[in-house]
């Protein structure tokens, strides 16, 4: 029994590695087929799964009747199967955010895909619930297995997309789950040629690749679909990370001069290009061709104003404001890049084509803010070019992605890297109607008020040409001098002047005109304290300044307005998507489905279960406050490392590790301190107290991380995080255990009911993140853990009969 126990453990251990593995890897599918990972509805369709499968078990206690090792290994086999199914299955009906603008069919396809890939995470609910009732004496060492084969997937889903696509993630999770069937029940010299037919079958694979039903399906209307569509287009290269999958073309499409004078009639120079994740198409620029085209770009206008000096770009990309900046003389070029991936291809494949760029300039690893931290200078202009969330194709989810560059915080940040006269040139595509261009003017003014700096307007400079906008801001107020040349240059270049100090309104909107001058009225706005409060409080759009707390730049709508701006926009929902307004819909289908799963099996179970008196309320609020207060806490661990590990799929495997596996020992160790007995609720009053004092401690602690190696910074993750990931694992194992005595069979339910709220909560904490920001979702965790002790007392005095 106890050689069948270790196995067990084993087992348990590497279908919980499968899961993970194959639940990060559903990131990688929507991000190539969307344009948007999806990480809050991914996780909420296996935690949706993994609850369905204690509902399913309590519901059906009296069917599973076989021994225990046999039934986990059957649905370790089921686990296998129906992952490579369910994933071929929602790759034939991928959600396409643009066609949801007039179709809106689309919003059944999200619904399609949620229940279809929740199904492996079914049997994986199955199992783990299953040996969880089954051995309840042995929850904290079942609890470990689990935590720690989630752990080790986080670590393995990096090797594995740093080396594939999404699609072998699926391969590899199918292959862990069937040598967990293994391990569950196959005799030993059998499993001996199990595991060799295992092994051929794996090699077979890796010969001969994945079928192509697992080749991701890319949306038609995704910036590598659209190039490769031109005759002549091709992909050159691709190379993998785990920031993503890129894809080098060459293609006549590839032709890119963001908001260049109209007056500028020669031909651009051979460009390629290349995406990430099928999208955010960056072109690069050969440096044999004619480069005159730069100085009339409307990011030319700092080096109008400041030149010769130091220059710093933020996230450099195909390096075409870097060109730029050694064109107009720059006696030196650093810069920053948060996509591993952009690099390699920078420095390999694309660095002759490029004429050496990467070879002339110093560009790190890393956000912006923080390699300006490590170079400790000061720079004549720094730059932000259009990237990310300020890219023209703005179909898609743009609102939910965290844009840590383009915060108050940031801002600070570059104000304080540049020399007395320096300027921050900033460049945004015109996405009317306007609100991005203005939220990026708000952000600016905070960050410089915040510095003490009384007439903000006198240091901004902003220009619009057809396509683009550029805001500068001076370290010091403008002078006469740089307006005369500011106004020289849209002369020349017919662009339109938006703001300088003493502008009137009569000179805005002269070439590229609206019907009123509203970008220089709404600028005016802003700058004007008296006005500003009622101008953010009546505008159609949110364009309050983006912070790290709430870094979403993106962001710039407004959930009460939703009717005035659907009619804004001729009634297209395409902006509603972009907006964020799809976190709602899936808000209301996870928390439908949550309450199903929660209430079904009680009433089909009614009468074969057996409990005690006032046990149901409590079971249900205790096991859904630790479910929604650890999701909370997740959620906002790994928001706050993203700017400080510098890419966002680091900063997510590592909070994840550290807290599976520290809660999996917390959990193991619960079982030898017998805290769940008498002293449990104490013990879990202690936690709300823990997370209050990490939020204290963990803006210095980050601070000391900055400089630290990427390496170094993983270890001091791990270490800083262990004791709150170690107490954060008491709480479900001290539950389980209070029901393991005559209210056995709600354990099951305990299992779903955790699973089910964290469905919900996974989505609900980017609602709140959206509106209120990440501090108000670490608030809120702290309030769960109460409410979670205060029905842990109960659930002790049921338990005992009182």
């Amino acid at each position: 029994m106890q050689r069948s126990t270790i196995r067990i453990y084993l087992g348990i251990y590497l279908v919980s590695t499968a899961t993970l593995t194959y639940e990060i890897g559903l990131t990688r599918l929507f991000s190539l087929a969307q344009g948007y990972h999806f990480a809050f509805m991914v996780v909420s369709i296996a935690l949706m799964g993994i609850g369905a499968g204690g509902a399913l078990l309590m519901a059906y206690k009296r069917s599973v009747e076989w021994e225990l090792p046999r039934a986990l290994s059957l649905l370790a086999v089921a686990f296998s199967i129906v992952a490579i199914i369910a994933f071929i299955l929602s790759n034939q009906i991928l959600f396409d955010p643009v066609r949801a603008a007039w179709s809106r069919i689309e919003f059944i396809k999200i619904l399609a895909q949620y229940l279809i890939l929740s199904l492996p995470f079914v049997f994986s609910g199955v199992i783990i619930s299953l040996s969880i009732r089954s051995l309840s004496h042995l929850v904290h060492r079942i609890y470990l297995a689990d935590m720690v084969g989630a752990g080790s997937g986080c670590l393995l889903i990096l090797l594995i997309l740093s080396r594939s696509g999404g699609e072998w993630a699926v391969i590899v999770a199918s292959a862990l789950a069937l040598a967990a069937s293994l391990l569950f029940h196959t005799p030993a010299t059998k499993r001996g040629v199990a595991v060799l037919l295992l092994v051929v079958l794996l090699l077979m694979v890796a010969l001969f690749g994945p079928h192509r039903l697992l080749e991701v399906r890319m949306s038609p209307y995704r910036d590598l679909s659209s190039v490769l569509n031109f005759p002549g287009g091709r992909v050159v290269e691709t190379l993998f990370s785990p920031s993503g999958r890129l894809d080098v073309v060459d293609s006549p499409a590839v032709r890119a001069a963001p908001g260049i004078g109209l007056n500028y009639m020669e031909p651009l120079p051979p460009q390629m290009g290349f995406t990430v994740n099928g999208g955010g198409l960056s072109t690069v620029t050969s440096r044999e061709g004619e480069l005159s085209f730069l100085r009339h770009l409307p990011s030319a206008l700092a080096y109008r104003l400041r030149t010769g000096g130091e220059v710093f770009i933020v996230e450099s990309g195909g390096g075409m404001e870097a060109l730029s900046a050694l064109e107009h003389g720059a006696s030196g070029v650093w810069g920053s890049e948060t996509r591993g991936v952009v690099l390699e291809a920078m420095e390999g494949s694309l660095l002759e084509f490029s004429g050496g760029l990467h070879g002339d300039i110093h560009i790190g690893h890393g956000y912006g803010r923080s390699i300006l931290m490590e170079l400790d200078r000061e720079f004549d202009i720094i730059q932000l070019p259009m990237t990310g969330t300020l890219g023209s194709s703005s179909t898609g989810i743009r609102g939910l992605q965290e844009e840590y560059n383009l915060t108050v915080e940031a801002i600070n940040d570059y104000m304080k890297h540049l020399r007395v006269g320096g300027i921050l040139s900033m460049t945004l595509y015109l996405l009317p109607p306007p609100r991005q261009e203005i939220k990026a003017l708000a952000t600016v003014v905070k960050a410089l008020e915040g510095m003490g700096i009384e007439r903000v307007d006198e240091r901004v400079i902003a220009i619009r040409s057809w396509g683009v906008m550029t805001l500068l801001i001076k370290k010091g107020a403008m002078t006469p001098r740089e307006i005369e040349g500011v106004k020289g240059f849209c002369n020349e270049e017919r662009f339109d002047l938006v703001w300088y100090p003493g502008m009137t309104e009569a000179e805005a909107n002269r070439y590229n005109r609206f019907p009123t001058p509203l970008y220089h009225l709404a600028f005016q706005k802003v700058l004007d304290r008296s006005e500003r409060a009622s101008f953010f409080r009546e505008y159609l759009f949110d364009i309050r300044p983006a912070t790290d707390d709430s870094p979403f730049f993106g962001q710039t709508f407004k959930l009460t307005r939703m009717g005035e701006t659907y009619e804004s926009v001729g009634r297209k929902w395409g902006i509603l998507i972009e907006g964020g307004y799809l976190l709602p819909w899936i808000l209301v289908q996870s928390a439908v489905a949550s309450i199903i799963l929660i209430m079904a099996p009680l009433l089909l179970a009614r009468g074969t279960v057996t409990t005690r008196r006032g046990a149901l309320l409590p079971t249900v609020i205790y096991f859904s406050s630790i479910g929604v207060g650890f999701m909370f806490m997740e959620i906002v661990l790994i928001q706050r490392m993203i700017p400080i590990l510098g890419e966002p799929i680091y900063a997510i495997s590592a909070v994840l590790f550290t807290l599976l596996v520290s809660t999996g020992i917390g959990s193991y160790l619960s079982g030898y301190f017998r805290v769940i007995e008498r002293y449990s609720a104490h013990a879990l009053l202690i936690l709300p107290l823990i997370i209050l004092a990490y939020l204290l401690l963990f803006w210095g602690v980050a601070g000391w991380m900055t400089g630290m190696g990427l390496a170094s910074r993983f270890l001091f993750l791990f270490l800083f995080l262990f004791p709150l990931g170690a107490a954060m694992g008491i709480p479900f194992p001290a539950g389980i255990s209070l029901l393991s005595g005559k209210m056995t069979g709600l354990i099951p339910w305990a299992w779903c009911i955790n699973g089910s709220f964290s469905v919900v909560s996974s989505t609900l904490a980017m609602i709140v993140a959206l509106g209120s920001g990440f501090q108000a979702v670490q608030g809120l965790s702290v309030l769960f853990y109460l409410i979670a002790w205060l029905a842990l007392v109960r659930l002790g005095n049921a338990a005992r009969g009182e």
